[in-house]
């Protein structure tokens, strides 16, 4: 919400367009810094950041649940590992 405010405030209030800009830019840019910095420390897969990062990791996330709920036969509804599987 903020990135948006801040670039759409900037867009109509031009006298303030730089200093809100240049704050959403500065957080995607630290946020991107953070995903690198995540991978070279081996937190994360390189993978997995990218598919994150493209918005297919809710897409993936659900295929992991569903094929872990099929290989161990659990029925819908039952909770596994702290989350209900759907």
């Amino acid at each position: 919400m903020f990135l948006g405010s801040a670039f759409g405030i900037g867009m109509i209030r031009p006298a303030r367009r730089v200093e809100l800009w240049a704050a959403a830019t500065s957080w995607l840019i630290a946020h991107a810094a953070f995903h690198l910095w995540e991978v070279a420390v081996g937190i994360r897969a390189p993978s997995v950041t990218a598919a994150r990062e493209l918005g297919s990791g809710y897409t993936l996330e659900m295929m992991n649940v569903e094929n872990s709920r099929r290989k161990f036969n659990v029925p819908l509804g039952v909770e596994a590992h702290g989350f209900c599987v759907l």
